[in-house]
């Protein structure tokens, strides 16, 4: 078949859409059995076509890879790629005529040493993409991952130094609040001591203030008294002057009385 499509029942037209082949091995002989399966008497070993899906590869009914397969042929020296363990009829002359690294390919499929060399040219096809990979793998580091971990670093130190840098910054903070504080109550206590000297000299102002408040009454009390007591002299100083200015008055009279009595004496003194 150039399809294995074509493996199935037409080709799924006829409502089969898959088709299986499956070999049975006898495993009784342990001397002889594959790596694994000590533990089976027998191997049965399948392929799986489904139409439209991928194949499948059981063994024993479990689903494996296709390379588990090749690995089970090969640990009993059978290379399903290269069947030169069964010689067909009619390719006897070819076996005949092949070459003799073809033979020893041959001999080595026979003897089951080519399974090791395709297991080595696998782990060292395998190796050289491992190396290639940590290879790609090392440049990347080297050109991508080392220069940005070099600024991850030189960025860690920064954030070092400023978480350093921001705890000297916040110790040295609460020390300073601890001294504002302590400075501010220490100048608190010495603000209360100020304003009870303060107050205790307000209240001796008050005090000074009121006592001379009642002097200032009691000496306007007295000049008030001072003063009625000058109005009333001042009236009776003034009945008094009034007084004797009427005796002078009454006086003077009596003088100028007595003079022209004095001068009609002596005129009639004259006139006899």
């Amino acid at each position: 078949a150039t399809n294995l499509s074509e493996l199935v029942y037409k080709q799924g037209q006829a409502g089969i859409t898959k088709a299986t082949v499956e070999i049975t091995f006898d495993n009784t002989d342990k001397r002889q059995c594959p790596l694994k399966y000590e533990d089976c008497d027998k191997i049965v070993v399948a392929r799986q076509v489904v139409i439209g899906g991928r194949n499948r590869y059981i063994i024993n009914g479990r689903n494996v890879q296709r390379e588990a397969v090749v690995t089970l042929f090969h640990s009993v020296k059978l290379n399903v790629n290269n069947p030169h363990f069964l010689i067909m009829q009619g390719r006897i002359n070819k076996v005949v005529n092949m070459k003799p690294d073809e033979i020893l390919a041959l001999m080595e499929e026979a003897a089951g040493t080519k399974l090791y060399d395709l297991k080595r040219a696998q782990a060292e096809k395998k190796i050289s993409n491992k190396e290639a990979r940590a290879a790609e793998i090392e440049r990347t580091l080297r050109e991508e991952f080392t220069p940005r971990l070099e600024q991850l670093q030189k960025e860690s130190e920064n954030y070092d130094r400023w978480a350093k840098a921001s705890a000297e910054i916040g110790r040295l903070g609460r020390f300073v609040v601890a001294w504002e504080f302590y400075e501010m109550t220490s100048q608190h206590r010495d603000y209360e001591g100020r304003i009870g000297e303060l107050q205790g000299m307000l209240r001796d102002k008050q005090e000074e203030v009121l006592e001379r408040d009642n002097d200032i009454e009691e000496t306007r009390e007295e000049i008030e008294e001072c003063k009625k007591k000058k109005a009333r002299i001042d009236q009776q100083q003034e009945g008094e002057f009034a007084r004797v200015n009427e005796q002078a008055k009454e006086a003077n009279r009596s003088v100028v009385k007595a003079q022209v009595m004095v001068e009609n004496k002596e005129n009639d003194i004259k006139a006899e």
